[in-house]
């Protein structure tokens, strides 16, 4: 029996990316951690970030760009990568801290050429 797999677009909370700058948005719930994209791509991102979930926002995940995640259900399955330096990130409370942590994750290859993708 093959494992439910799942895709995880949305999530609780997180940052958007409207050109006002990173804000608080609500999701659908279909994970119960917050999420944001952009994390290495987006001057500002990183700290507001960081500051949402140390204002009480619920802790979650961070992804550079180039870097996505994998759910089996609510459990963070795998850290994929199109980019070698691309990475994700557990950020949460720790005390009274915020505290980043760097997540392992599989590069999957060099993208393909556009050469390559016309023919």
């Amino acid at each position: 029996m093959r494992p439910e797999r799942r895709i995880a677009l949305l999530v609780r909370r997180g940052c958007d990316g409207v050109p006002r700058g990173p804000q608080r948005v609500e999701g659908i719930g279909l994970l119960p951690f917050s999420n944001t994209v952009h994390y290495d791509g987006e001057p500002g991102r990183r700290p507001a970030f960081q500051g949402f979930v140390r204002d009480g926002m619920v802790s979650g995940y961070a992804v550079d760009d180039g870097a996505a995640l994998h759910f089996v259900g609510s459990e963070l399955h795998r850290v994929v990568a199109s980019k070698r330096a691309a990475q994700a990130y557990r950020v949460g409370m720790v005390g009274s801290e915020v505290v980043e942590t760097a997540l392992p994750g599989d590069f999957l290859g060099a993208p393909l050429e556009a050469s390559v993708l016309a023919a």
